[in-house]
């Protein structure tokens, strides 16, 4: 079943909650696919450093996609984990909140493209250069930053 993009005042809540992370994927980007019970799988890149905080007061680790591939191995925690939350901000942040506690957030990209998710019907949501967000929905064919 597809679920709705939530607004609040300051953020989008995305509705990818009690889906799976069922793939992590390294080339010059992390990129996660996660998945439902159906063919509804979304699809999660990340284009720029991230921090990952651990569960259990496990601290904070600072990953970068295109830096040595060795390094990013800690990132595979969040594999196989089911997803609590996601919160796309309108200021171009992404944080996703895990099961088992860990925090995976990208800061908002100054020259880039920091991140994008894309999902079922047409869905997708990128985060602009300086912080605006693109979004398309399954109920319309308009995009813009929002």
């Amino acid at each position: 079943m597809l679920g709705e993009l939530v607004e609040a005042t300051d953020c989008w809540l995305v509705p990818m909650v009690g889906r799976t992370v069922t793939q992590c994927r390294l080339d010059y980007a992390f990129s996660l696919v996660v998945a439902g019970d159906v063919d509804d799988s979304y699809y999660v890149t990340i284009e720029q450093p991230f921090t990952l905080r651990m569960p259990g007061g496990g601290g904070e680790m600072v990953f970068e996609p295109e830096g040595d591939p060795v390094r990013m191995a800690p990132a595979l925690r969040v594999l196989r984990q089911d997803v609590e939350r996601v919160v796309a901000f309108k200021d171009g942040r992404l944080e996703l909140t895990f099961a088992d506690g860990s925090i995976l957030r990208v800061p908002v990209g100054e020259d880039y493209e920091p991140w994008n998710i894309v999902g079922p019907a047409g869905f997708r949501i990128v985060s602009l250069p300086g912080g605006e967000l693109a979004i398309w929905s399954p109920e319309s064919d308009d995009a813009g930053p929002a």
